[in-house]
């Protein structure tokens, strides 16, 4: 493990193994090359935003909504002060999806990526793969 995070790349790689691996098994992963908050923090110190977003879903369902809203609360404002056309439109997404998060978990009415009220809140899968796409992950 040491090896692989010795490479200016190993976070995107790590990310990229999470997201192509069953849930199950990210415990782990983790386990081997710390843990998600430890590669998120590695991400923002190195300026790697789009990638710290990729470990936001492996932080919430690893170390619980808590620590998930204060990484995006974090990234959202490494995102936000950097100033460049990308970062700010990562900041923008992450107060969108931020605004859904808290609609969506208010009442059995959800808001869906449209801006429109569906009826049922969404499965987590669902929630996940919305995350990831509007994050410019992929996620489908």
């Amino acid at each position: 493990a040491d090896l692989v995070l010795s490479f200016p790349v190993a976070s995107e790689v790590v990310v990229a193994v999470a997201r192509k691996i069953d849930e199950k098994e990210w415990v782990r992963l983790f386990s081997a090359v710390g843990s998600p908050l430890t590669m998120f923090e590695r991400c923002l110190s190195t300026h790697r935003l789009r990638t710290a977003a990729g470990y936001l879903i492996v932080i919430e369902k690893l170390q619980g909504a808590s620590a998930w809203r204060v990484a995006t609360l974090r990234l959202l404002e490494h995102a936000s002060l950097q100033g460049n056309d990308d970062d700010m439109n990562l900041a923008r997404e992450l107060s969108h999806f931020l605004d859904r998060t808290a609609a969506c978990s208010s009442g059995d009415d959800a808001v869906d990526e449209e801006g429109t009220l569906a009826q049922g809140n969404r499965t987590s899968r669902e929630k996940d793969g919305w995350l990831l796409r509007a994050l410019g992950l992929g996620g489908g």
